[in-house]
């Protein structure tokens, strides 16, 4: 028989519990390491080229949002200047590990299609042909992030690696960037550079909480900047998603009642042959916000896709005339 000392004792140890609960909260899960995140969530993202024209190819990241084959990026890594979608978009998928040696890395490629894109939020969708099951990148809160919170990036910077990963802190939040209404963004000091762009910025769980955009390079008196860096915040894509009825795999983003869908006004379009410039909130510093320009050159690595792309054309050639078809 327990007696009630008993059990008044053990309503007493649980009330001191739930106290010591309610005042220094419940672990939350460990954190993951970059390297934990990066080998988890690197297949995820994938690297974008697309013919401008003959002889010039943009280039960028990308993410799989789902296990369709369905990526989001920048609009400016696949949106010409016209407004119009890019030519020949291709999508290479991650490899099991990263050599160095692009010939190696870039074996596995497939051509895509912009479904969907928007200019003044820099959001477009691609779906990749021949996808049939890949990895897909899980939607985070953004509304839920830190100042100070740690994050990680991952992309193809020009003049850099192949799926590269760089660390940082989020810096601050911006509202209605170059006065677009809910284009909400990250600044951070995750480097980024331009290649880049349309690649996602993680949080310490892994989970998507910004796409990475565009970075500061110079102030107004043309002093050079670093560590600024600028990521659309991932609800903001989420609620885009939702209104185009296109499928992420993720938990669903609770976003306020009381923020309604953004509903951008198209911008005019920028001249040809110059960087796409964002100024952002007034600040004693006025700092630059430049996104890459189109065109520009990767170097080795453009190189290296071009000669792959005259090798199939050469085996074409050879099958044509050994069978003649």
């Amino acid at each position: 028989m327990v007696s009630n000392r008993s059990v008044n004792g053990g309503v007493v140890m649980l009330g001191l519990l739930a106290l010591l609960s309610a005042s220094f909260g419940v672990p939350s899960a460990k954190a993951m390491e970059p390297v934990e995140i990066y080998r988890e969530k690197a297949p995820s993202v994938v690297l974008i080229f697309a013919k401008i024209d003959a002889n010039t190819r943009s280039g960028g990241t990308g993410f799989f949002i789902n296990d369709k084959g369905t990526v989001v990026t920048n609009a400016h890594v696949v949106i010409g200047q016209d407004g119009s979608p890019m030519q020949e978009i291709s999508v290479f998928i991650k490899p099991a590990k990263v050599t160095g040696d692009f010939q190696e890395d870039l074996q596995d490629r497939h051509a895509a299609h912009v479904v969907k894109f928007d200019r003044p939020l820099d959001i477009a969708v691609l779906s990749v042909d021949g996808i049939t099951s890949v990895p897909a990148v899980g939607f985070g809160n953004s509304d839920d992030v830190e100042v100070g919170q740690k994050v990680v990036a991952i992309g193809h910077p020009e003049q850099g690696g192949l799926w590269t990963l760089t660390s940082g802190a989020i810096s601050t939040r911006l509202k209605n960037l170059s006065n677009v209404k809910g284009k909400d963004m990250f600044q951070s000091d995750a480097s980024i550079n331009h290649g880049n762009s349309g690649g996602p910025l993680l949080d310490s769980n892994g989970q998507l909480i910004g796409m990475n955009s565009s970075t500061s390079r110079k102030s107004a008196d043309g002093t050079a900047i670093v560590g600024i860096n600028f990521a659309l915040q991932s609800n903001v894509i989420m609620r885009w998603l939702k209104q185009n009825n296109i499928g992420a795999t993720a938990a669903p983003v609770q976003v306020a009642q009381n923020n309604p869908p953004p509903q951008p006004k198209q911008h005019v379009k920028p001249t040809e042959n110059t960087a796409k410039v964002e100024a952002p909130p007034p600040a004693q510093s006025k700092p630059q916000i430049v996104t890459p320009p189109k065109p520009f050159k990767w170097n080795d690595l453009e190189a290296t896709i071009k000669e792959m792309e005259e090798l199939m054309g050469e085996m074409r050639g050879k099958i044509r005339d050994k069978f003649g078809e």
